[in-house]
């Protein structure tokens, strides 16, 4: 029979820069993922909770890392513009 519970080493993976208990629990409650805190303030996520909401392990770990990677920077023209001789604007 399979633990009901997700594994820690997943939930790891699902907040990769996070060490504090209390800041990955944050993190996955932010996700969308029903948090339950145990004992010692570890996170545990039911392995049903993340199917329903990622559709499984895999995309779920694809969600953090987008997440994690943040949007796209954007180029600074102000910058640019001085550094290239262009007109202002």
């Amino acid at each position: 029979m399979a633990a009901p519970w997700v594994d820690e080493s997943v939930l790891s993976e699902l907040c990769p820069k996070l060490k504090q208990k209390a800041a990955k629990v944050r993190r996955l409650r932010d996700m969308g993922l029903t948090v339950i805190e145990a004992t010692d303030g570890t996170p545990k996520v039911l392995q049903a909770n993340l199917d329903r909401i990622f559709g499984g392990v895999e995309q779920a770990v694809q969600f953090a890392h987008a997440v994690e990677a943040g949007p796209a920077p954007k180029a600074n023209r102000a910058g640019l513009r001085a550094i290239m001789g262009g007109k202002r604007a």
